[in-house]
């Protein structure tokens, strides 16, 4: 069983660029097989990515408080997102 914590921390990279048709795309579809919740967190995961300029470490708890999510919805949508190949 894997604990997640709200202290643990995560680095975010991109490792190519995400065009703006590329998140219409995604989101029809991707979203019907991963539901909202994943989606929500590849595109908060991305524009973090984004908005970092010198750090791209962050603890799960900055997640959980800007999605306002259970460390047990993180984990379980981060599993449908690696499932699918988007992370």
């Amino acid at each position: 069983m894997r604990v997640l914590t709200k202290q643990d921390y995560i680095e975010v990279t991109l490792k190519s660029l995400v065009a703006d048709y590329d998140y219409e795309t995604m989101a029809n579809l991707y979203q019907p097989i991963i539901g909202y919740a994943a989606m929500s967190l590849y595109f908060t995961l991305v524009f973090e990515a984004k908005n970092q300029r010198v750090y791209s470490i962050n603890k799960h708890e900055e997640i959980f408080m800007k999605m306002d999510i259970a460390p047990s919805v993180f984990l379980d949508s981060r599993k449908r997102l690696e499932a699918v190949g988007l992370i």
